[in-house]
């Protein structure tokens, strides 16, 4: 009578397991360290966010007047028709792919929603700020790591809290656009 599970079987299956449970972990260590996000992983500097006053953040030098109207119209698009964070569209694509040039007239809508009516205080300019920053993320996955304030603890008012978060944004802008050769 044969053996049901042959000795010399065992060997092979349990060689075969340990080379796929290697080739798994090698496979995951290789797509984490190169996968996009990696670079999310940028210093976290303090910053006493009471002393950032959001401003005006122009067009990158060099962007030329088609872009300003493309990316204006984006902005548009994606920001005031579109002010719901939980949903992706087109245009918001668009904006990710033109990355920096993109980036900061996003920084820049934040400071537009501040000078609006009521600020941050109606529940409209805060899903607006919502899309802002739904965009950036995706941005800031493409871009080379800069600087990043950290977040602090929350905050009870919620146009305390967007505000919090627009001026984390422009500190990150600030710091993406002291490294040498970036957005020049």
């Amino acid at each position: 009578m044969a053996d049901p599970e042959p000795r010399a079987l065992r060997l092979y299956v349990l060689l075969a397991t340990a080379l796929v449970v290697i080739g798994g972990a090698t496979g995951y260590l290789v797509w984490w360290t190169t996968h996009p996000s990696s670079g999310l992983g940028a210093e976290e500097v303090d910053v006493d966010l009471s002393k950032v006053v959001l401003r005006p953040v122009d067009f990158l030098p060099g962007t030329t007047a088609a872009d300003r109207e493309k990316i204006t119209r984006l902005i548009d698009q994606a920001i005031l028709s579109n002010p719901t964070p939980q949903f992706t569209t087109r245009a918001d694509e668009e904006l990710t792919s033109m990355g920096e040039s993109a980036a900061a007239r996003l920084v820049d809508a934040f400071h537009t929603l501040s000078q609006g009516e009521g600020g941050f205080t109606t529940d409209l300019a805060r899903r607006r700020g919502g899309a802002i920053e739904r965009i950036l993320v995706r941005i800031r996955r493409r871009l080379p790591p800069a600087a990043f304030p950290q977040q602090g603890r929350g905050v009870d008012d919620p146009a305390a809290a967007m505000e919090r978060r627009a001026k984390v944004w422009l500190v990150w802008w600030d710091s993406l656009q002291s490294r040498p050769g970036v957005g020049r």
